[in-house]
């Protein structure tokens, strides 16, 4: 009977029972979409970090690795086919690519730009990297050809597009000035400022050669089987397989600054879920509040009749259940469905910032992560959000007095 009651109640006063869905709809919905939204941005940030520009791990000879902040052109490794042939397909490992990276100026024989030059084995690259696939205009690099890529605000800079020369200018092993004209063939935007603004690409054997290097190159960069297994992996190869002589960042230590940034936003995201809480909590308060004020001469009737506090109570918080049980449900369908849309089909992040964004996937796109189970959590707190809120006005009926209520209405 008090079922029946509370649900009649619900619908027959439509508007301050909507108010109250909506007020657990928006709430429940936002913190579906918010947290998959926040862990996809934070996920989307380091996996772009390490695919386009640290890789799962970096070897460097111990020499070089103390003096890494100068990109010497001493201290490098030798013979890339051999060291391939140790480390691919063990230790976990599942491609290893050869980088060698420079000091250099770029110049369009009217301005110079400083940068850093990366020479690339354009095929052995991709096994890697996925910097193929941010080509926004042109073409990837070709093995052996006498091309470069460059980044959007490198060409932007110069004013050049593909097709275009741009003169490379470098200091080789030996000391010497080495200067050669390279024609632009791609120009990528991977959306990770720490290669946008600082890299540009060349074929490894030309880079070599420009500088005087043989077959030398500074850093081997790993791709693992499993990624999570990054610490394990380093410390083997640095104390079994190079016997301290090697030194290996993992991209753990790599991304520390991007992964403290996010630690100080997970702070943020604790602080507007919780608004979100606070929110749908005054929602339904008020609306129970107002319910409680306005419904005082029908209360105070049926308890008139026969009906006890403790009844009148329950149906009174059986409301603010059924209120949250549908406002839940609602913000369920609503939160986890475009949740779920936005982690298969990802959004454009730069169509809405105007391109400021940073750290995204290839099309600067990002995706969501679709969790069933924290979207069953963030329902229930909506739900318990709801009975709680109830709770406090209901606790007045106790104290009515049938009689009190009718002589007052």
């Amino acid at each position: 009977m008090i079922i029946k009651l509370a649900l009649r109640n619900v619908f027959r006063h439509k508007t301050r029972s909507i108010f109250g869905i909506i007020s657990i709809v928006i709430g429940v919905s936002l913190m579906i979409l918010y947290s998959g939204i926040f862990e996809g941005s934070n996920i989307s940030f380091i996996e772009s970090m390490i695919e386009t520009g640290t890789g799962d791990l970096r070897l460097y000879t111990k020499e070089y690795y103390e003096e890494i902040d100068k990109l010497p052109l001493e201290n490098l490794f030798t013979n890339y086919d051999s060291l391939g042939k140790l480390l691919e397909g063990k230790f976990g490992i599942s491609a290893v690519a050869p980088r060698l990276e420079f000091t250099a100026f770029l110049s369009d024989g009217e301005s110079d730009l400083p940068l850093i030059g990366v020479g690339i084995d354009p095929e052995i690259d991709k096994r890697v990297f996925n910097l193929d696939e941010y080509i926004e205009r042109g073409r990837y690099l070709k093995k052996y050809e006498q091309g470069i890529m460059i980044s959007a605000s490198t060409a932007e800079a110069f004013k050049v597009d593909t097709g275009a020369y741009i003169t490379v200018i470098a200091r080789t092993k030996y000391g010497s000035i080495s200067a050669d004209d390279f024609e632009v063939v791609g120009i990528f935007k991977t959306y990770n400022p720490d290669v946008d603004e600082v890299n540009f690409f060349i074929d490894l054997k030309k880079a070599q050669e420009f500088l005087d290097l043989g077959d030398e190159f500074s850093v081997p960069v790993v791709k693992l089987i499993d990624r999570a297994q990054a610490p394990v992996i380093a410390t083997t190869l640095e104390k079994e397989v190079f016997n301290g002589n090697a030194k290996v960042k993992t991209w753990f230590e790599m991304t520390k600054d991007m992964r403290q940034i996010i630690d100080q936003k997970s702070s943020f995201a604790v602080i507007f879920v919780s608004l979100l809480i606070i929110m749908a909590a005054f929602g339904i308060m008020n609306t129970m509040l107002m319910a409680y004020f306005e419904r005082m001469k029908e209360m105070g009737t049926i308890m008139a009749l026969g009906m006890t506090e403790k009844q009148v109570y329950r149906l009174f918080l059986l409301e603010g259940v059924i209120i949250g049980l549908i406002g839940g449900i609602i913000g369920f369908i609503i939160g986890a469905g475009f949740n779920y849309l936005i982690s298969v089909k990802g959004i454009s992040i730069e169509s809405l910032t105007g391109g400021g964004v940073q750290y995204v996937t290839a099309g600067g796109k990002m995706y969501s992560v679709f969790d069933l189970k924290d979207a069953v959590i963030y329902t229930l707190i909506g739900f318990f959000t709801s009975v709680i809120s109830t709770y406090f006005p209901a606790r007045r009926i106790k104290k009515l007095s049938p009689a009190e209520v009718l002589r007052k209405n």
